[in-house]
């Protein structure tokens, strides 16, 4: 059995997929730090960033049609925050794009502004989205347990996970059952009843909550969750955490020098 399940499913089986949760979140929290600690103009080390996201993807055999419908849950709200981004500004212009009768401006500032969020916004997405799918939801949360992070945010964060489907099919049932009834929401004078609908899903929400804390305290909850037994790193893992550090930190630091250089050369 367990051999066809490696069979079936041979990304799981990779180096990256064996490494300690914390491992894996240390790592990503280095490579989020360090971008977008890096200045935008510093194109050399976020294509160098990208290699080395680009190659966590190759080694951890993920199928890239899955990495890329992972990335696409992230992408509408991404592409809504950065697409006003250079109209917001109100700094000297880079030029103008007229849209009919409308006078669309589109200012430098506010293009360097768009460069900016959207290379460091790519690159804590994707490490993001590599880490998904790398490490199961429960397995971040023991790690983030082990790290000593706050328990009460360990423990939201898996109710928001675990409930977040379950509430959501209640929503789906009920506004199936008010389309039934000739309901559908896409009016203005059917406003009254989408507000129901999300009055009573909020109200059965709560109710859900009250009745999971109350089966929590009859199973002896004090407020803290069970702590998992903090096994210690492996060699290969502060190798591992080393090694994305020090590469990180020298393409922040070649794309400085070599900033210097070309500023040097133009002077």
């Amino acid at each position: 059995m367990n051999q066809r399940v490696q069979v079936d499913n041979p990304d799981s089986t990779s180096f990256f997929h064996r490494l300690d949760p914390r491992t894996k979140i240390i790592c990503a929290l280095l490579i989020i730090i360090i971008s977008v600690s890096t200045p935008s103009d510093r194109l050399y080390a976020f294509w160098g960033y990208f290699a080395l996201i680009a190659a966590g993807i190759y080694f951890s055999r993920i199928q890239s049609v899955k990495f890329f419908k992972r990335l696409l849950h992230v992408a509408p709200f991404f592409a809504l925050a950065l697409i006003s981004v250079p109209f917001m500004n109100h700094a000297p212009e880079a030029g103008s794009y007229n849209i009919g009768p409308i006078d669309t401006r589109m200012n430098a500032s506010g293009v360097l502004i768009f460069q900016t969020v959207f290379l460091k916004a790519t690159a804590a997405v994707l490490t993001l989205t590599l880490l998904s799918l790398t490490t199961p939801f429960g397995e971040i949360l023991k790690g983030f347990q082990k790290l000593r992070v706050p328990g009460i945010l360990v423990m939201l964060a898996g109710f928001m996970y675990r409930y977040a489907g379950t509430i959501a099919d209640e929503i789906r049932r009920m506004k199936r059952a008010s389309e039934s009834r000739l309901h559908d929401g896409k009016w203005l004078w059917h406003v009254s009843t989408t507000g129901r609908i999300i009055g009573t899903g909020y109200m059965r929400s709560y109710e859900r909550a009250e009745r999971i804390y109350a089966a929590m305290l009859s199973r002896g909850y004090e407020g803290e969750l069970i702590r998992h037994e903090s096994v210690g790193l492996k060699p290969v893992d502060f190798i591992f955490i080393a090694t994305i550090f020090a590469f990180s930190v020298a393409l922040r630091s070649v794309s400085y020098t070599h900033l210097r250089a070309h500023e040097t050369v133009l002077d």
